[in-house]
């Protein structure tokens, strides 16, 4: 892998400054990428393709959310597990059909003590 994946690189340097004056961009463009990088990015996928399942994905899509998926399998554990909060931002997005808190008319506002300096 670690040979394919070297191959991409030196298929596109010498497309790229200081040698080169394409960017990136221009090197990825489906219509003007040199034939040598296409082909490396072949055998690349071909070999990343071998290392996770024995039959070849049919897409680029379908190469990239397998590999996606993969990593979020991996990576979930590592993920802290937090309690949900009842906060300001929880009843922000609270459904519009639960009912709001609202004080309770029939009970009289308790007066507040003024602050005395001693």
């Amino acid at each position: 892998m670690e040979e394919k994946a070297q191959a991409v690189l030196d298929a596109r340097a010498p497309h790229l400054p200081p040698r080169g004056l394409g960017t990136l961009a221009d090197l990825y463009d489906p219509n003007a990428m040199p034939p040598e990088l296409h082909h490396a990015h072949a055998e690349l996928d071909r070999a990343v393709e071998k290392c996770y399942r024995s039959e070849k994905f049919n897409s680029d899509r379908e190469r990239v959310e397998f590999l996606f998926r993969l990593y979020e399998q991996l990576t979930a554990p590592l993920l802290p597990v937090t309690p949900a909060t009842r906060g300001r931002r929880a009843r922000a997005v609270a459904p519009a059909s639960r009912p709001t808190r609202t004080r309770t008319p029939s009970l009289p506002e308790v007066p507040k003590m003024p602050t005395t300096r001693f």
